[in-house]
């Protein structure tokens, strides 16, 4: 993480010289309208840590990233569609660090649960 804020610390300050400090006062006051905040894309993938153990429900996540036989090396190929019967919950103890579509583990960041990493 000591990385990451380098990173972001020196990111911070190419925006401030390149484009904030060149903006006009009244451009400033625009900024907090709501037209001027962008909202997150839910279907991005993001790189996350579990604070504490939580259950995520990975429905609605690529097919491969909740397919468990394939995971183990099971390719059951044969015919059935077993999407139905999948477990789709999944458990996740603290320290875990996670790729995860962001609409996934939306909630658990906002309660603190999940954080986002750079």
């Amino acid at each position: 993480t000591t990385y990451l804020r380098a990173y972001g610390e020196l990111l911070e300050k190419h925006y401030r010289r390149t484009v904030l400090d060149h903006l006009p006062k009244k451009a400033w006051k625009s900024l907090d309208e709501p037209e001027m905040i962008d909202s997150p894309d839910l279907e991005q993938f993001i790189f996350c840590r579990v604070l504490e153990t939580v259950d995520i429900d990975v429905r609605g996540e690529p097919h491969a990233l909740n397919d468990s036989d394939v995971a183990n090396g099971d390719d059951n190929d044969g015919g059935e569609d077993d999407d139905d019967f999948r477990d789709t919950v999944q458990e996740h103890s603290a320290g875990a660090n996670l790729i995860a579509m962001y609409k996934t583990v939306r909630e658990l960041v906002l309660d603190g649960k999940v954080e986002l990493l750079m």
